[in-house]
């Protein structure tokens, strides 16, 4: 099963190197707002948030720069692609997954089968960054058996988030027994930092804030949101670490921060318990989102 995945690649999986976005023209007098991050940013909907701060200040232009699975070791290749288009603010979207420090481990790999497996077989070793056994497992079904009710639903785009794309689950809002059975409430341990000082994520992320704050560009930070269910479950100190990281950072480098983490945690707006929904009944983190970013520009 483990190599079978490899057959098909990872549908999540962006050529952000070549990407059309980055040949893309402006105008001189534009000011080009970013937004970056990890899929929990994607599910933002940005061209509303485009038209909230276009409307406003007219020669301002904002893009969801998100992908899935992004985290600054990710990110970190492409900020020379991001710079050429001298932005004038980049807001980094970040949640306490994307300082995983994945070289630590605490388990006898002997006593725990999954991260024995996950050791031997890991997908690095075999050239390959991720697998994405979900939706891979649906496209080897629907090759073999040529059924298109099978497949996943048609990809739908976001004009202002050039490197994210949307199915129909994203747009639907889960009930609370779904969000239960969610898989992220099962792999939740699986999201540790350690020790921050030792953490290439956290570096690494201190490195690119450093970079663009050198080239003139303005850094802004905001905490994705996560749904109570999630935080209920999450090792308190996990937050607290990920909270002790982001003081450091404001007062090292001078940035604001923004606190989501908790602020819907109880509303009906999940996709799943560490994703908004990509609905207009979910608009609410959007509008929110556009006035942190009308606050900033005022500033």
């Amino acid at each position: 099963m483990f190599f079978l995945q490899y057959i098909v690649n990872d549908p999540t999986s962006v050529n952000e190197q070549n990407h059309p976005f980055y040949s893309k023209k402006f105008p001189e007098n534009h000011n080009l707002v970013f937004i970056i991050g990890t899929s929990h940013v994607g599910q933002l909907n940005s061209t509303f948030i485009n038209e909230e701060i276009s409307s406003r200040f007219s020669n301002y232009e904002v893009y969801n720069l998100a992908h899935f699975k992004d985290n600054p070791q990710r990110r970190e290749p492409y900020l020379d692609k991001i710079l050429e288009f001298n932005p004038t603010i980049v807001f980094y979207g970040i949640s306490h997954r994307e300082f995983k420090q994945n070289s630590e481990s605490n388990q006898n790999i002997i006593l725990n089968f999954q991260n024995g497996f996950s050791e031997i077989l890991s997908p690095e070793k075999f050239g390959f960054e991720s697998i994405n056994p979900k939706f891979n497992t649906l496209q080897i079904i629907r090759s073999f058996l040529d059924i298109p009710s099978m497949s996943i639903d048609d990809k739908m785009y976001d004009a202002y988030a050039p490197f994210f794309w949307y199915e129909r689950p994203q747009t639907l809002i889960s009930n609370e027994e779904s969000l239960l059975r969610d898989d992220a409430l099962i792999t939740i341990d699986e999201y540790k930092i350690g020790d921050p000082t030792h953490n290439n994520q956290v570096n690494v992320f201190k490195n690119i804030i450093q970079k663009l704050q050198d080239n003139n560009v303005k850094v802004v930070i905001f905490t994705t949101p996560l749904n109570h269910h999630y935080l209920n479950l999450i090792d308190k100190n996990e937050i607290t670490t990920f909270n002790m990281i982001l003081d450091e950072i404001s007062n090292e480098f001078n940035v604001d921060v923004y606190d989501f983490t908790e602020k819907y945690e109880e509303l009906s707006i999940w996709m799943n318990p560490t994703h908004i929904s990509y609905n207009k009944n979910a608009i609410i983190v959007s509008q929110d989102i556009a006035n942190m970013i009308i606050q900033e520009i005022q500033e």
